[in-house]
């Protein structure tokens, strides 16, 4: 098929490597960061790129101001420093090398990190990151995410310690003000003790509305974050407009980018206001990817070689939908990524678009993203 155009200015950030590093107990505030050290530092790389943006810009053009998210409050060690927790809206990041996030179990010790991002929802979405893990041999695999939304009078998540995560602000039902993206389940890998190089890549919409994020171990993705608004939403759909998913693995050897993993699992997420009528304790609607199926299979499991007559490799368009009580249907799109022939994205090294050209696409497992010329690097 002819490739797509893209249609809004995107920041990426590319074929950045983190260095396999399994010490674990590299000093820091809490005395020992029970995590591997390329565990920490990916994901001090990855919440400081999210701040500062991306690196080069691609799209139909016009680039103009850039909309990242920003630090609303932390708890850290602040370059080395004893660990402390910070107050909402003081814009502190207590991230600043890798030995400021220590993972702990409940009640001790450990980082946090509070988000913002304006530009989703009706006033805003917090994403709160926090490193808890159900013991310390779990090694900083485990993590916990929560998104809350913005009130009206610019509140968000509040509290916090050196030892207790925030909560959603006071007086407001949690049902109706958060949902849970991972409880103490996988986001790197979970193999303990094991150093890992990691490579990862970065795509925001240069006016904050998406976030998509895919890092690899060895070649396999080991996660995927979406954090966004999604395109051509249903016109009935009255609550603030946002997808959130981490896709994030317990296995170093399976990937997080296949069909299975979005087509066949619910895994992206929205939140609703009436969700405390519904069953999820997590506060969740659960969304499935939806792809051009046929003979009970999305049609790039279906077909495995280009197409015949034009010699071209199809992309499709990657819906949502639900199926969740009185919120059935089909639901929007993802923005400028795309589904690729499942065949293709299972050769190492991916595959690009077009082949042998410009690399304005690349494929990761299934999916397909905008690329900025560059020759990928995943292991």
């Amino acid at each position: 098929m002819t490739l797509p155009t893209l249609s809004q200015n995107w920041l990426l950030t590319t074929n950045q490597s983190v260095a396999g590093d399994a010490d674990l107990d590299a000093g820091g505030p809490s005395g020992a960061c029970n995590c591997t050290r390329d565990r920490r530092q990916l994901l001090l790389e990855l919440v400081g790129q999210m701040i500062a943006g991306g690196t080069s810009n691609i799209g139909p053009g016009g680039f103009g101001a850039v909309s990242a998210w920003t630090c609303r409050y932390s708890c850290g060690g602040n370059n080395g420093g004893a660990l402390a927790a910070g107050t909402p809206g003081d814009g502190v990041n207590r991230w600043v090398i890798n030995t400021d996030l220590p993972w702990n179990t409940t009640g001790l010790n450990r980082g946090w990190m509070v988000l913002r991002n304006a530009n989703i929802g009706t006033y805003g979405i917090e994403l709160l990151i926090d490193c808890r893990q159900g013991s310390n041999g779990d090694d900083g695999g485990l993590i916990d995410m929560h998104v809350g939304m913005v009130q009206a009078d610019g509140s968000g998540w509040t509290g916090g310690t050196t030892s207790t995560a925030p909560v959603p602000p006071p007086g407001v039902s949690p049902f109706k003000d958060y949902m849970t993206l991972r409880l103490n389940e996988g986001w790197a890998g979970f193999a303990n003790n094991i150093a890992r190089a990691w490579h990862w890549n970065m795509w925001q919409a240069e006016d904050g509305s998406m976030t998509y994020i895919v890092y690899f171990y060895n070649n396999v993705v080991t996660a995927v974050w979406m954090l966004g608004k999604p395109t051509n939403p249903a016109t009935s759909w009255t609550e603030p407009q946002f997808v959130a998913g981490l896709r994030g693995l317990n296995s170093d050897g399976d990937n997080a980018s296949y069909m299975n993993d979005w087509y066949e699992t619910a895994e992206l997420k929205t939140w609703r206001a009436d969700r405390i009528s519904t069953a999820d304790t997590l506060n969740r609607t659960a969304l499935y990817l939806t792809a051009d199926t046929f003979d009970f299979l999305p049609f790039n499991q279906n077909f495995t070689v280009a197409n015949q007559v034009s010699g071209e490799y199809p992309l499709g368009v990657i819906g949502m939908a639900s199926r969740e009580s009185n919120f059935h249907g089909r639901m929007g799109e993802l923005p400028d990524i795309y589904w690729g022939l499942e065949s293709i994205g299972a050769l190492p090294g991916g595959s690009y678009y077009p082949s042998g050209g410009s690399k304005l696409w690349f494929q990761f497992g299934a999916m397909v993203f905008p690329w900025d010329g560059s020759t990928a690097i995943t292991t």
